[in-house]
């Protein structure tokens, strides 16, 4: 009896240590997706937690790689993309850099509910999901500006010469969209005149916006592109005395902020799960103050500090396609290359 009991004994201590090594070689966490983001330089940890929130509230688990901008995003991308591994989504792309990832083929289709959505985000089609938007507009500091440019014309004026940050249109979205706002409130016969006349004027034109917005707020320049919603951050962070906002009054152009899903992804429903997510009211309810833009959703109360933001007075972004063929782009950069870096 003894012995029979010893046996037992010895049996269930090496099926106990067997099952405890096979344990330790089971992934503790899996991964159902993975995706590349930009960082929001206003709110750098937001996008993380939000990771971190839907994991914990589903059974998804998500695999992230930050970039400063989505044009950084897209070089590695698509330099790296035969030896990286799968990525699923992109997630911070904005209307303007939206073409260059379709015409390398990165992206696909993706088919959404689209009736909670406000009408004017819903231009990028089926290839681009729209979680915020914002319009272009012009941050000044009122401690040593007192009296702001409030069209494209007075901002062609003299008297600002070296006084206002922009963006290189090459290598930054919000460069390439004051590019694109130009034709659309000039034409193609009069976007090259408003280049020339502001060129003096033009402190820096820089492709990176963490950099170029340092110098605005260590009073450089007084006047920075921006979206104009930034203003409501400085209003809770700083001072609503101190920062203002302005859209230029030849009319506005839309900026869409939102997702793509990556071309070699396939169908993933865990994916589908995370992008109703964003588009949840919980997560819309966060954009305005986290990601400093309006949400999408057509039933998202406003916080009132919002109602500082200046909107346009009339939207031009139409005046041009959603999609300019790439033809035009690079001839439209060719031309601002030849004003701006002779």
């Amino acid at each position: 009896m003894i012995r029979i009991v010893q046996i037992c004994i010895l049996f269930i201590l090496i099926f106990s240590s067997c099952s405890q090594d096979h344990s330790d070689n089971i992934p503790t966490e899996k991964v159902n997706f993975t995706i590349y983001y930009t960082r929001n330089f206003l709110n750098m940890d937001f996008l993380e937690n939000t990771f971190l929130e839907f994991s914990n509230d589903s059974n998804c688990r998500i695999k992230s790689r930050s970039f400063s901008d989505s044009w950084n995003l897209l070089q590695y991308y698509h330099t790296q993309r035969d030896s990286s591994e799968t990525v699923n989504l992109f997630l911070g792309i904005d209307n303007f850099i939206l073409p260059e990832f379709e015409e390398l083929g990165l992206i696909q289709s993706y088919d959404f509910d689209t009736s909670n959505f406000l009408e004017n985000t819903l231009n990028g089609g089926k290839s681009f999901f729209p979680i915020a938007y914002s319009y272009l507009g012009f941050i000044y500091n009122a401690e040593f500006l007192d009296d702001p440019p409030l069209t494209f014309g007075a901002m062609q004026d003299g008297i600002w010469k070296d006084r206002i940050i922009l963006f290189d249109p090459r290598m930054n979205s919000l460069g390439r969209g004051l590019l694109l706002w130009s034709l659309a409130a000039f034409g193609e016969n009069g976007y090259g005149h408003f280049w020339r006349s502001i060129k003096n004027n033009v402190f820096s034109s820089s492709t990176d916006f963490d950099e170029a917005y340092s110098l605005f707020l260590a009073k450089e320049a007084p006047l920075v592109l921006a979206l104009s919603t930034t203003l409501c951050y400085h209003a809770i962070h700083n001072s609503i005395n101190t920062y203002r906002s302005i859209i230029p009054s030849e009319g506005g152009f839309l900026y869409l902020w939102g997702a793509v899903v990556v071309e070699e992804s396939g169908n993933s429903e865990s994916l589908s799960l995370f992008l109703e997510y964003l588009h949840s009211v919980n997560f819309q309810t966060k954009i305005p103050l986290n990601l400093w833009m309006y949400p999408v959703r057509k039933d998202i109360p406003l916080p009132e500090i919002y109602s500082i933001c200046p909107r346009p007075a009339k939207d031009i972004s139409n005046n041009l396609p959603f999609r300019n063929n790439n033809f035009n782009t690079k001839r439209w950069l060719n031309k601002w290359k030849r004003i701006m870096l002779k």
